[in-house]
């Protein structure tokens, strides 16, 4: 929705999108700072949910679960609004780490200012920044807490031994890592951590930016402004690879009556320790199918076959070169 990777974002649409899902029963959204030009992602956000978020103080997080009530005056759903700070873009639009102490309390604060909230659910450190020693990052994030500005605090693209330097000056209750059925590598080295200090995972990438919603074919031509490219399972010969594995994924999934995307995502949240799953979507008809993998009935055999297959693929090539 922030127009960065994805070609054809429209804030009219995105709005459409999110109080959609928020009508299915998606109580998760995740946004950041670095999230669009001035923004954008915020700004959608903000006006996506006016209105929905009266009965605030009905949310309730634990480290392993977060679960929303309500009250006659309030939606049915409230959604817990994750962002991160710790991170930004330069003047050419390009992601750069900044996790300066004082950078990160400014962009915390200006979170606020473009959700028109005041305070968030949950707040992550974007990623370890090398030119800031890890302790200060973790000093910055407890001191939004401590202001008031997150009730719980998270971080984000980090290995286990720099997890364990942050929980011990500053705990936390999620990790946000990336994860799918051909890059399972990050959430397999911190399952020991999370599972030891009671901390929930969370999980972006499942669809790899929409390759494994099975919806592209070996033809497909893309739009040479499209950012994909910039990921070797685009182009070349992990692209054909990629395509072999889907053609086993549309089989399963043609024998379930249910779409790829559907299948690799109820595959996604089964997996153990995997406590919520991120999806993204720019209009309301993506996220009316991926939500229906909430709640497909993934058997044990279907997943034991489709985590099998995973593993032999994942292994054939290094997907991230």
């Amino acid at each position: 929705m922030a127009g960065l990777t994805t070609l054809g974002a429209d804030d009219e649409q995105s709005v459409l999108t999110i109080r959609r899902a928020i009508a299915l029963g998606i109580n998760f959204i995740d946004t950041a700072y670095s999230y669009g030009i001035d923004g954008r992602s915020d700004r959608v956000l903000a006006k996506a949910i006016a209105g929905s978020l009266t009965p605030r103080s009905a949310t309730t997080c634990s480290a392993t679960t977060c679960s929303a009530t309500t009250d006659a005056q309030g939606p049915a759903h409230v959604p817990v609004i994750a962002s991160k700070v710790g991170a930004s873009l330069d003047s050419h639009g390009k992601w750069q780490n900044d996790a300066r102490p004082d950078r990160m309390i400014t962009q915390a604060r200006e979170i606020l200012e473009r959700l028109e909230l005041d305070r968030v659910d949950l707040m992550y450190l974007h990623a370890p920044d090398p030119q800031v020693p890890i302790e200060e990052s973790a000093d910055a994030l407890r001191e939004i807490q401590n202001r008031g500005w997150a009730r719980w605090l998270g971080v984000s693209n980090v290995s286990s031994s720099q997890a364990e330097t942050i929980f011990a000056r500053c705990p936390f209750v999620a990790i946000q890592t990336h994860f799918n059925m051909l890059q399972p590598q990050s959430v397999q080295q911190l399952r020991n951590f999370c599972r030891a200090n009671t901390v929930s995972m969370v999980t972006y990438w499942a669809l790899m930016k929409g390759i494994l919603a099975g919806t592209m074919p070996r033809e497909h031509r893309f739009d040479p402004a499209d950012r994909r490219l910039n990921y070797p399972i685009y182009r070349g010969e992990k692209w054909e690879l990629a395509q072999q594995f889907l053609d086993e994924l549309r089989r399963i999934a043609a024998e379930q009556k249910i779409s790829v995307a559907q299948l690799v995502l109820a595959w996604n949240i089964a997996q153990p320790g995997i406590d919520v799953t991120l999806v993204g979507a720019k209009r309301p008809s993506q996220i009316e199918e991926t939500a229906v993998a909430m709640n497909f009935p993934l058997s044990s055999a279907m997943e034991q076959e489709i985590s099998a297959l995973a593993k032999r693929f994942a292994s054939a090539t290094d997907w991230t070169r």
